[in-house]
């Protein structure tokens, strides 16, 4: 399979949660509060996830949370660990 095909075939909520490792009810989660810009697309009562979607999704998490790191560096946020301020 090409890239390309790869990249644009639809996963199901089920296989984006295993990519994304985390829990399906996590993803619906995500996607009933708006939580995160996870993209999705509907198929009638489906919801489909792209890979390149989610690959995405992910750059944008790392970016993130570098940008955060950084702040945290300069003293321009705190950084919440097991309900302690570090």
């Amino acid at each position: 399979m090409n890239e390309k095909i790869r990249k644009n075939k639809l996963l199901s909520i089920q296989e984006a949660a295993e990519y994304l490792g985390v829990k399906p009810n996590t993803i619906a989660v995500w996607l009933s509060t708006k939580r995160y810009p996870l993209k999705s697309v509907k198929l009638g009562r489906l919801r489909k996830f792209r890979q390149e979607d989610l690959d995405e999704f992910i750059a944008q998490a790392m970016e993130d949370t570098q940008n955060d790191c950084n702040l945290h560096k300069k003293g321009g946020c705190h950084v919440w660990v097991s309900k302690k301020i570090y």
